[in-house]
């Protein structure tokens, strides 16, 4: 049996006391904190039942019981704070929604500059390729004007053999009708009368016509000298075959609409003046043929009227000058449909447009002349 001193015996009586206060004092904290203090108070517990088990063992302090108490706390401080951390509060969310709305600003920022920095692109890019494209543009209204010279030139060359056919056919008239003055009757000779008159007339007609083709050739090739100063050989031979036989094609082709359909309506007048018949013969045969119905005795009927003297004359030296007037022009024969047809006046390209400036300006500069 081990025997305290009076000092240890002293001590131990303290315990109990001690004991006392800190349950007194538990009960008092633990409604705040009561899992934490457990602890605290599970490690006190454990040390005064070490030092009552153990009376070599060194006294238990007041200042034992305050250390392991502030671990303690220290403890449920620590977990307090990861509480806090872990638990969203509402200012934390509010700080969360403005970081969300900063992040939004700065992204909406990077797209809008992204955006400004395409649309500069662009624009560089749009002025880059203006310059190559208004140069194709004056290029190829160059070639249209070639194309529409060269329709007009070639009728107003074309016209001047069918005028000296005419004109020799008319000094073969006249040499007729001194015959038929002294030898044939009245009216014989008012017959050969009539188809000398309407020679007279055709060849007035062709001699204006081919007049107005060779100015027009002429103030063609003033627009098309214009066109040129801003082509030069490379740009032609930069422009594609194909783009380049389009725009001279298209060229021709106006040309020839504007010069056949001004002739067209010029030979009407004198076919219908002098060869009614014909005329009327000839628009009936069109609309059989449009509605399909049978064209054999209108085609005779035709080759009768144009048997007779006067009506030959006007056909072959008018009415056949007009039939060719496409193949003078060199007008490709699928093109030729287009001539005479009423078609809806479509958009004109860009190249046209500026080939009709070059065209006005070349108009103002012979009014000067």
């Amino acid at each position: 049996m081990l025997v305290m001193s009076p000092g240890e015996q002293g001590d131990e009586a303290m315990l109990p006391v001690m004991a006392s206060e800190l349950a007194a004092r538990s009960d008092a904290e633990g409604r705040t904190r009561s899992s934490s203090l457990g602890s605290s108070y599970d490690r006190a517990g454990a040390v005064l039942m070490r030092k009552v088990g153990d009376p070599d063992g060194d006294a238990v302090s007041p200042e034992d019981l305050t250390v392991e108490e502030n671990h303690g706390q220290t403890q449920d401080l620590s977990r307090t704070s990861r509480i806090k951390r872990t638990a969203p509060s509402k200012k934390h969310n509010q700080t969360e929604k403005a970081s969300a709305r900063r992040r939004r600003y700065a992204v909406g920022a990077v797209l809008a500059t992204v955006a400004v920095l395409a649309g500069l692109y662009g624009l560089r890019r749009y002025r880059q390729m203006r310059p190559i494209a208004d140069k194709q543009t004056r290029t190829q209204a160059f070639i249209y004007l070639i194309g529409r010279r060269n329709a007009s030139h070639r009728l107003a060359e074309a016209l001047k053999k069918h005028i000296d056919d005419v004109e020799d056919r008319i000094e073969y008239q006249n040499s007729q009708l001194r015959f038929l003055k002294d030898d044939w009757s009245d009216v014989a000779f008012d017959d050969a009368m009539e188809v000398k008159d309407a020679l007279v007339d055709m060849l007035n007609f062709l001699v204006e016509r081919q007049k107005l083709a060779t100015e027009r050739a002429i103030a063609l090739t003033v627009a098309e000298n214009i066109a040129a100063n801003d082509v030069s050989h490379v740009d032609v031979s930069s422009v594609a075959q194909a783009m380049r036989m389009r725009a001279v094609e298209e060229g021709r082709l106006d040309e020839a609409k504007l010069q056949a359909r001004d002739f067209r309506a010029g030979a009407d007048k004198i076919r219908r003046h002098y060869a009614p018949g014909v005329m009327e013969l000839e628009q009936g045969l069109k609309d059989a043929e449009a509605n399909g119905q049978p064209t054999g005795p209108l085609q005779q009927a035709l080759y009768d009227a144009n048997s007779r003297a006067l009506e030959r004359v006007v056909d072959h030296y008018l009415g056949r000058v007009d039939r060719l007037l496409p193949h003078m022009m060199e007008v490709p024969e699928a093109d030729r449909i287009h001539l005479y047809a009423e078609e809806a006046e479509l958009r004109p390209t860009a190249y046209v447009v500026h080939a009709k400036e070059s065209i006005s300006q070349a108009g103002r500069t012979d009014a000067k002349m």
